[in-house]
C-alpha cells in the first residue's frame, strides 16, 4: 500500500509510506511528527502513526493562503476519513466537478486507488483523520470478530469476490468521538502501543457497525436522503454557536425543506429546533462543571443576551445556572475533593 500526501503550493510532503500490505504479528508501530509555522503560507502540525498494512494520519493546517493537498493512495485498502474543523473542497479522479468534505462527518470506503486534490481556503483552521487499512490488515484485524460479517460493508470487504461497497457516512457521536481521541492519545508505552491502538481500531469498527445497524432498523429512507440527514446534523454540531434556520440548512444540504424537517424527526425522534436547543443545554451543562461564569457561557453558545440564555436554561433544567452551580457546588465533600483537584470526574457521574 502507497500513501502520499503533499501540500502542491509549497513543495511540502506530509506523508510518504509504501507499506507492505500484509499484517506482521510482531511489527511495532512507528510515528513521524512534522511541525511547521511559516506564518506566511501554512502551519503545519502532523502526526502519522504507521506499520505494514496501517497508516493513520492526524494533521491540522492554520491556511495563510489557498494550499492544495494531493492525496494518493495505491493498493485494495479500507479508508476513513473525516474533517474535524474547516470544510474543504475535494476534486477525485474521475469525476466530473469539485465536491465538499464535510466537517463533522466520518466516511468509510473501499477502493483500490484514491486519487484526491483537497483545496484548502485562506483564515481557515482545517483538520483531519485519515486512516487507511490494507485488505489483508483488516482481514487479519478482525478474523475473531463475529461480528464483522454481520457488517454488510464489511463483509464485503473481506470477502475475496472483490467487490466495492458503496461509501457509509455516520455522525462522530461521542462513543466515536471518544475512541478516537483514545486512538490518538500518546498516553501508552512503546510495548503495548500496538495492541491497544488495534483493540481501538476494533471498537471504532464496532461503533459504526452499532450505529450503521441502529439506523437501518429506526429508517427506511432512501440513502441518498438519509446521507444528506448525516450532513444537516454535522453541519448543526458544527455551528451550535450560529445555527442556521430551516431554510438555510435545506438549501446548505440540497434538501427539501418539509422533506428535511420530516427525515431529521424519523431519524432523531425530535425536532431540528428542539435537535439545537438540547445540544447547546448539554454544552451548557459541560461549562458550568467547569465552574464557567454565564456570561462566558452565553457568548460562547451564540446566545445574543445572557437574559435569554438564562431563560432557555431555566426552561429546559428547570432552575438557573446560578441555582444549578449553587447546588453542584454544595457540600464539604466536594470541596474537598475540588481542594485535591478531584471533583470534576466525579460531578460528571452525579450530573
Amino acid at each position: 500500500m502507497i500513501v502520499r500526501s503533499t501540500l502542491l503550493e509549497v513543495n511540502k510532503t506530509i506523508c510518504d509510506l509504501e507499506l507492505e500490505d500484509d499484517y506482521k504479528q510482531e511489527s511495532p508501530i512507528h510515528s513521524k511528527t512534522i511541525i511547521s509555522e511559516d506564518g506566511q503560507h501554512v502551519d503545519i502540525r502532523s502526526k502519522t502513526l504507521y506499520m505494514p498494512g496501517l497508516c493513520i494520519i492526524d494533521t491540522g493546517f492554520s491556511i495563510h493562503k489557498p494550499v492544495t493537498d494531493k492525496f494518493i493512495v495505491k493498493g485494495d485498502h479500507l479508508r476513513i476519513t473525516l474533517f474535524f474543523d474547516g470544510n474543504s473542497r475535494v476534486w477525485e479522479k474521475g469525476a466530473d466537478d469539485f465536491y465538499d468534505l464535510q466537517s463533522g462527518i466520518m466516511s468509510r470506503h473501499y477502493q483500490k486507488e484514491l486519487h484526491w486534490n483537497i483545496e484548502m481556503t485562506p483564515k481557515r483552521e482545517v483538520s483531519y483523520v485519515a486512516i487507511f487499512m490494507s485488505r489483508n490488515y483488516v482481514k487479519q484485524l478482525l478474523i475473531n470478530e463475529h461480528w464483522a460479517h454481520h457488517d454488510p460493508f464489511l463483509d464485503q470487504v473481506l470477502d475475496s469476490g472483490g467487490y466495492q461497497p458503496e461509501e457509509q457516512r455516520y455522525f462522530i457521536d461521542i462513543p466515536i468521538k471518544k475512541v478516537l481521541n483514545e486512538l490518538l492519545s500518546d498516553d501508552h508505552d512503546h510495548a503495548t502501543k500496538r495492541h491497544y491502538l488495534e483493540l481501538k481500531l476494533k471498537e471504532m469498527l464496532l461503533l459504526l457497525h452499532a450505529q450503521k445497524q441502529l439506523t437501518d432498523r429506526e429508517t427506511e429512507m432512501p440513502h441518498d436522503v438519509y446521507d444528506k440527514v448525516v450532513s444537516a446534523k454535522a453541519y448543526l454540531l458544527t455551528n451550535l454557536n450560529q445555527p442556521p434556520t430551516i431554510k438555510q440548512l435545506a438549501r446548505i444540504i440540497a434538501l427539501n425543506e418539509l422533506k428535511l424537517k420530516q427525515a431529521f424527526k424519523r431519524v432523531h425522534g425530535t425536532t431540528i429546533h428542539a435537535f439545537v436547543i438540547r445540544k447547546r443545554m448539554e454544552n451548557a451543562r459541560k461549562m458550568l462543571v467547569e465552574n464557567r461564569s454565564v456570561n462566558d457561557m452565553s457568548s460562547k453558545l451564540g446566545y445574543h443576551s445572557v437574559s435569554h440564555f438564562i431563560e432557555t436554561f431555566k426552561k429546559y433544567y428547570g432552575e438557573t445556572p446560578k441555582q444549578a452551580l449553587n447546588k453542584l457546588f454544595s457540600g464539604k465533600n466536594l470541596l474537598c475533593m475540588l481542594a485535591m483537584n478531584e471533583a470534576l470526574p466525579y460531578l460528571m457521574v452525579m450530573w
